[in-house]
Formats: C-alpha cells, sequence, structure tokens
C-alpha cells in the first residue's frame, strides 16, 4: 500500500493460538496487502516473520503449513503436550531434534484427512523426544530448551534487508530491566538467539544470553506490541490492526488441572493486553474525534495518532476451552475463524486508496467501538485513568513530550550502547 494509506498491524497472542493469527495474516495475502509496519510480541513474532521472510516458501505455504507443528488428534489424549515444539532441558536437545529431521516421514499436507499417516509421524518424533537424555538444568533453569526450529522457518537474511515493511518484535532486557525493541533495520538485531529470548518465559525457558544481552520475553511488559507504534511510528502511520484478544476464552473457569496451568499464565497477560487496547483506543477516539460536533477537547495541534482497528475473531463458546489444545483438529479451526474473521478488513484495505477512504471503510472495525461493550475496559477507564482523560489537554501535552523518531532508545546493556555506532538516520524506505 505505497501509494496509499499506511497501515501497521500489531500481533501477540498465545502459543496454542498462534494459527488464529495465521489465519488473519493469510487472509491479507490473499488480498495483497502489505503493510508499513508489523509490530510483535511473543509467539506473533514468528507469524510477522513468515510473512515478510518465510525460508524456502512462498508466504502462503509457510503460513498454511503451521498446522503441521501441532499433534495428531489420535494422539494428543494420551500425550497431551506439543513435543514437536517444546524439547526437554538437554545440553543434547539440539541434536536430537536434528535428528529428528532426518527421519522418514509421511508428506502430509496440514488439510489433508489422512490421521493415520499423521499418527505415525507423529509417533516417530514422541520417541525422538522421550529417548532425549534430561538434564538437571531442568531443575535449576527451565523445563525446556530452545532449539533451532525458527531457523528452519525463517530467512533471517532476507527479514534483515526487507526495505519496504519495518518489522519489531520485543523482548525485556534482564541487563537494563526495560523492554527492548528488536528490529530490521538498524542493527539487524533480528536472529535465532535473540528471537528465542524473545520467546523466553520463566519455569518454561532458562532466559537466553545472546550476543550482548540477557533476554526474556517482552510479552509479559507489553503483550500488545503497541509500545512500537507509540513511541516509534505513531508518526508515521495513518491506521493500525489488532486481533481483539478475545478474554471470554481465558476469563473462564478451568476444565482439568493442565488447563488451569494455562490459564494461570495467560490471565494477567490478557488483562494487561486489554488494559492497553483500552488506553490506546480511548487516547485515539479522543485525539482523532470528528472535528465538529464533538464534545471533547481538541488535541494539541500537531499530536498524531493512528488509529487503531480492531479484528474481531468470534470464537464459538464451544470452543473457547479447547484454544489450548495442541491438537491438528484445533490449529485447522482456528486458521479458518481468523482468516473468515479478516477477510472482510482485508477485502476492504486492498480498494482504499487515501486516509480519507480508509476511516470511512474501516469505521465499523474502531477498536473504541469495540470496548464500548466492554464492561472490563469501562471498569477500567472510568475507575482508573478517568481523572487523565478529563484533563486530556494536559494529557496530551505529555504525549507530545514522548520521543517520536525511530531511531532506538536506549535500551542496550551499558557495554554493547557504548561500544557501537547508534544509527540515526531514517530507516531505509
Amino acid at each position: 500500500m505505497s501509494n496509499g494509506p499506511k497501515i501497521g498491524i500489531v500481533l501477540s497472542g498465545t502459543a496454542p493460538a498462534l494459527t488464529l493469527m495465521s489465519g488473519v495474516m493469510l487472509a491479507f495475502d490473499e488480498c495483497n496487502v502489505e503493510f508499513e509496519v508489523i509490530s510483535t510480541t511473543g509467539v506473533g513474532g514468528l507469524i510477522g516473520m513468515l510473512y515478510l521472510a518465510p525460508k524456502g516458501k512462498t508466504r502462503k505455504d509457510a503460513l498454511s503449513d503451521l498446522p503441521n507443528l501441532f499433534v495428531s488428534d489420535w494422539l494428543y489424549p494420551f500425550v497431551p503436550i506439543n513435543f514437536k515444539v517444546f524439547h526437554k532441558n538437554s545440553p543434547l536437545a539440539a541434536k536430537f531434534y536434528e535428528l529428528r529431521k532426518n527421519l522418514k516421514l509421511f508428506n502430509v499436507a496440514p488439510d489433508d484427512p489422512a490421521e493415520g499417516k499423521r499418527f505415525v509421524n507423529d509417533w516417530l518424533q514422541l520417541w525422538a523426544t522421550i529417548l532425549t537424555p534430561p538434564s538437571y538444568q531442568s531443575v535449576r533453569s527451565g523445563l525446556m530448551s530452545q532449539v533451532p526450529l525458527v531457523d528452519d522457518l525463517v530467512n533471517f537474511n532476507t527479514l534483515n534487508s526487507n526495505s519496504n515493511t519495518r518489522f519489531y518484535l520485543n523482548a525485556f532486557s534482564l541487563s537494563t530491566r526495560r523492554l527492548r525493541l528488536l528490529d530490521n533495520f538498524h542493527e539487524k538485531d533480528l536472529n535465532v538467539d535473540n528471537y528465542n529470548g524473545a520467546q523466553s518465559m520463566y519455569m518454561l525457558f532458562p532466559p537466553v544470553q545472546t550476543a550482548d544481552d540477557l533476554l526474556v520475553t517482552g510479552a509479559t511488559k507489553d503483550p500488545t506490541g503497541l509500545q512500537a507504534i507509540w513511541l516509534r511510528e505513531r508518526d508515521n502511520l495513518d491506521a493500525v490492526l489488532a486481533l481483539d484478544p478475545e478474554p471470554e476464552c481465558f476469563w473462564r473457569a478451568p476444565t482439568n488441572a493442565y488447563d488451569a496451568f494455562q490459564l494461570m499464565l495467560m490471565n494477567p497477560i490478557v488483562h494487561l493486553q486489554r488494559l492497553m487496547y483500552t488506553l490506546y483506543a480511548r487516547t485515539d477516539a479522543l485525539i482523532n474525534a470528528p472535528k465538529t460536533g464533538s464534545s471533547s477537547p481538541p488535541p494539541p495541534p500537531g499530536l498524531k495518532l493512528p488509529r487503531l482497528y480492531a479484528i474481531k475473531t468470534p470464537i464459538p463458546e464451544a470452543h473457547r476451552p479447547k484454544i489450548f489444545d495442541w491438537t491438528h483438529k484445533n490449529a485447522m479451526a482456528l486458521q479458518k475463524i481468523g482468516h473468515d474473521a479478516a477477510l472482510p478488513i482485508a477485502r476492504r484495505l486492498a480498494g482504499v486508496h487515501s486516509e480519507a477512504e480508509l476511516e470511512q471503510q474501516l469505521a465499523d472495525f474502531r477498536f473504541d467501538t469495540a470496548l464500548k461493550i466492554d464492561v472490563r475496559a469501562q471498569q477500567v477507564l472510568d475507575g482508573i485513568f478517568w481523572p487523565a482523560f478529563r484533563r486530556f489537554g494536559e494529557f496530551t501535552n505529555g504525549i507530545q513530550d514522548l520521543p517520536r523518531s525511530r531511531r532506538r532508545s536506549d535500551d542496550r546493556p551499558p557495554e554493547s550502547a557504548g561500544g557501537r555506532q547508534q544509527s540515526t538516520g531514517p530507516s531505509r524506505r
């Protein structure tokens, strides 16, 4: 959309629901929608990378193949964990991962109903995982090891040389105690180690020591990916798309102990995600209020904030307790839900040529509109942040004082930031 409005998208979510995001991006690919900015956190980083730089495949094939990372429906009831993605914390985990890649497996397409072949493939891979020698480090640092799976899926050279889309992945630095925005246009931050660090969550994966930092996931600090938009891109975009976090899937009673464990991990993250979307959407509604007929005080001159639009992915109530399942059936169902939800937006985006057309075509999808019927969102606004929005002029004056360039903030460890020339020019366009 280089000749039209400049659009960004933020991608975040739970690992089992990654195909919900892949379905969304498949819809945009189907309509030839390109993004000026893709900002991600957690497993959303993988989806964004596959959209921009899949290794050895088209983006359509790379995204469509993701359900094959899930477990056979026949096998999952007996082994309810994704041993194809999660590996024992062992010094030999990477070796056994490479061994597993050399197994003679059936070639089964993601939409192939040949469940017997899928079961055989996963049974063989399960045994390769079982035979991986365990390590005492599982008790000391984390239950699982990172393996070079992402290196088999993503072409990092292509990602870091992409001059059309600015890409962000957040991670939390244990060296600086700050959120770090990894990107593809300053110093080529994006590589296997930094990606793995951005996926590391306490207890599950130990922190990852990279060449210049000690990283864990940024999803517990900014689970939306909006920080990159707010700090670096708010002058450069006309609109930002975001998946509605569907809190109904997480704010519920657990179905079993394993489900309860996953809900325990995800509930604080989803709550923070909802809060951040609420704040951004309300600020957007006030800054981008109609010029006439509005009772809101006008924002300071020159203040710009991209409008936030929601991609509502209506997950049927009966399916909500199943979204944590690492089953092939669940992966395919979520991918279709994501695709069908995003397709109407993608089709509208494909036909817009100006900011005015964009606002008109996507008016029904404004995030602020979606939040008006959300009881929890209104509770957050009315109970906590109403004073800030009541004195909106002072609030937005504070926004004006925040940095607005795309230059890197001081989020690197001191020993790295001091010895390396920082880029201060514009990104490659």
